[in-house]
């Protein structure tokens, strides 16, 4: 979704991208999160073989995420990116 997103957004005229993480509930307080890792923890399982993951899964995360990757660092000088960060952040996704 990111990466259909960055296209449509990098053939535009917007002069910058804002990336804000999305507060979730858990136990009964509000925990702030980016990426929480759930990404990692499935091409994990899926390099051991495991929980009936694919191998392919591994392989295809990190092309996707390289891409992303790559997009984001060739961005135009014109349309900066800013994230905010505030709680837990990891992952590739």
């Amino acid at each position: 979704a990111m990466t259909s997103t960055l296209k449509i957004w990098q053939s535009s005229d917007i002069r910058a991208t804002l990336v804000e993480g999305t507060p979730y509930e858990k136990n009964g307080k509000t925990k702030p999160v980016f990426c929480a890792g759930g990404d990692v923890k499935k091409v994990y399982l899926a390099g051991l073989n495991k929980a009936g993951e694919d191998p392919k899964v591994t392989a295809d995360f990190f092309r996707e995420e390289y891409k992303l990757n790559h997009m984001i660092a060739t961005q135009p000088p014109h349309q900066p990116q800013i994230s905010i960060w505030d709680g837990v952040v990891m992952g590739g996704g």
